[in-house]
């Protein structure tokens, strides 16, 4: 016996790919990927940059280290949105933090600009 799928979408689809979700999650994308290029390229403000941040989330409780078996370095990651900070620190965004420790170093290093 075949089993065939239902041609109507769940809501969990329908709710997914709504305009205003739609909209947030192609800027989260976008985002990410930004900030993964520039930590493969970082110029000597992003890294100072990302150098603060990256201690403010070495002293918060929501860094999660997840290990990785055969590997040697595990993956650290925000516990708040899930984001690696080995990246996240790079983003271009202001206020990227989901718990908003990083505004302050960030206004300091756009007074800097």
């Amino acid at each position: 016996m075949v089993r065939r799928r239902s041609a109507k979408p769940s809501t969990q689809v329908r709710i997914l790919y709504s305009p205003q979700l739609k909209n947030y999650n192609m800027n989260k994308v976008e985002e990410i990927f930004k900030a993964w290029g520039i930590m493969f390229n970082p110029n000597d403000a992003q890294a100072e940059l990302a150098g603060k941040r990256m201690e403010i989330c070495d002293n918060c409780e929501s860094k999660r280290t997840i290990p990785i078996v055969n590997r040697v370095l595990p993956i650290i990651q925000c516990g708040e949105c899930g984001c690696a900070l080995k990246a996240k620190v790079y983003s271009p965004v202001v206020g990227a933090c989901p718990k908003g420790k990083w505004l302050e170093v960030e206004m300091e290093w756009q007074s800097k600009k």
